[in-house]
């Protein structure tokens, strides 16, 4: 696994703001390519139907009701809005497939509860 300054890069795809993978050398000229564990590609994502709550003016729980849009689901964790997987990062919030909760208001997608019936 990739470490700068002693950080895992476990999730990481962008530094300072530049994509991860286009970074080849840091400091002191030192490939990336030497790194073991080196982001080499940005994430994969999976195509998912999620209806939204911000979770202020709405209750979170609203986000099961709310007409469902298609998104992109990273294996890093991160939301993405549909086709940009590791570039357009979806807004914070409440998000729900209709059965389940997931908090994303800080940058992970987490389980937060289910969905009452």
């Amino acid at each position: 696994m990739a470490k700068i300054s002693g950080v895992t890069l476990t999730s990481t795809t962008k530094i300072v703001g530049k994509e991860a993978t286009s970074i080849s050398k840091i400091s002191g000229g030192i490939s990336t390519s030497s790194i073991p564990g080196w982001p080499t590609s940005g994430p994969s994502c999976t195509v998912v139907f999620y209806g939204y709550s911000d979770g202020r003016r709405s209750a979170p729980g609203d986000a099961c009701t709310a007409s469902f849009y298609e998104y992109a689901l990273g294996n890093n964790g991160v939301l993405y809005y549909a086709g940009g997987c590791g570039t357009a990062i979806a807004a914070p919030g409440f998000y729900s497939d209709g059965t389940e909760i997931f908090d994303f208001t800080s940058g992970v997608l987490a389980p937060w509860g289910l969905c009452v019936r």
